[in-house]
């Protein structure tokens, strides 16, 4: 995640891919839901550059059109950017991409949310923008702030990706939350700790160097602890026009991205955001895009879908990804989902996918 945060088409599964993995993974019939920003190629390719490889060459590895770049507002598919992150590690030889991406890249290639946030009133208001307006780079799950007496922890919610994939972009986002965290602490050190999920790599002295002793691996979550007195400390000095002309133009580009979304898309991006266990019924969705049942039905069947194909994909994709977390076991799976029998959590999963969880367990 650059300068300040961004936050998958991948295999769920997490399994390390082969560069020609997004042909694979759509032969094995998965189908992304989710998109990202071409923006975010902005970053990856100033980083190759800085490395001796040209820009020439990563696109054209990747089959990616670089007249995209200049389109502001073009979005890619979750395999396209996990190509090209692969392509970019492959080519320019350097295990710690990730940590280098998020100190080299600017602010020009990223969109308005960087400098919604840098030019935030404080740091809540710059991570509350950052959720808020989220969707604009990736429709991926939004970062987390939880706040406890004394320290803040923003969390990250890693993809599950490609391993290095996963890595690479832990580290991206880690650099740019401490990034954040030091535009509004200044020179005072108010980091606690930055925790990562993965195990430490052979190349941990470059962790020490840009996080200064404070990361910590193997954890339960990616993110960022910090003093909480931080988040309402007002930054100086304020440009109050430029702040409100950012978020005007934030609003807009988030309200463009949101029309132009089909119906499906929507539905399966308002249920990702929400809780099994509290999805509503298809009543109750309609009410909220504003139409009628009958619509809403008829408006997924135009897309080629049905209310309940869409729902069993839907749960099926979050089954996979609680599954995919070891200390999470199958029980506590069945109840996140909303099964009060961990049967019928077993019958449901195996018509989803065609395995029982625990088959697909071992082909994590």
């Amino acid at each position: 995640m650059p300068w300040p945060p961004q936050r998958e088409a991948y295999d769920e599964r997490g399994h390390n891919l082969p560069l020609e993995f997004s042909d694979a993974v759509s032969a094995a019939g998965h189908h992304s839901v989710m998109s990202l920003s071409v923006v975010l190629v902005h970053p990856l390719v100033e980083a190759v550059e800085s490395m001796g490889v040209s820009r020439e060459k990563l696109l054209a590895a990747a089959r990616f059109d670089p007249r995209r770049l200049h389109d502001s507002d073009g979005r890619m598919e979750h395999e396209e950017y996990n190509r090209l992150q692969i392509l970019a590690l492959d080519l320019s030889k350097d295990d710690a991409l990730g940590l280098h991406m998020g100190e080299r890249s600017s602010m020009v290639g990223l969109d308005v949310l960087a400098h919604l946030a840098a030019h935030a009133p404080n740091m809540r208001d710059a991570i509350g923008n950052l959720l808020r307006f989220h969707r604009i780079v990736s429709d991926e799950p939004q970062p987390v702030l939880e706040e406890s007496c004394e320290v803040a922890t923003l969390k990250y919610e890693v993809p599950r990706s490609a391993e290095r994939c996963d890595r690479l972009r832990a580290e991206l986002a880690m650099v740019g939350f401490h990034r954040l965290v030091g535009h509004f602490a200044g020179r005072e050190q108010m980091i606690r700790r930055v925790f990562f999920e993965h195990p430490a790599s052979a190349y941990c002295a470059e962790y020490q160097r840009v996080f200064g002793g404070a990361e910590r691996f193997g954890h339960d979550f990616t993110g960022i602890q910090f003093e909480r007195t931080l988040l309402d400390r007002q930054q100086q000095p304020l440009r109050s026009e430029l702040y409100a002309a950012l978020e005007s133009l934030a609003e807009r580009k988030l309200s463009r991205i949101t029309r132009e979304s089909g119906h499906a898309e929507r539905l399966k991006e308002y249920l990702f955001a929400h809780p099994p266990s509290d999805w509503p019924d298809m009543e109750t969705i309609a009410r909220r895009f504003d139409m009628s049942v009958r619509s809403l039905r008829r408006r997924l069947e135009e897309e080629g879908v049905s209310f309940a194909g869409l729902l069993d994909d839907v749960r099926a994709t979050v089954a996979k990804r609680m599954l995919d977390e070891p200390r999470r076991s199958i029980y506590e799976t069945a109840y996140a989902m909303g099964f009060s029998d961990p049967s019928a959590f077993h019958r449901a999963f195996k018509r989803w996918t065609g395995m029982t969880p625990a088959q697909y367990r071992t082909t994590i």
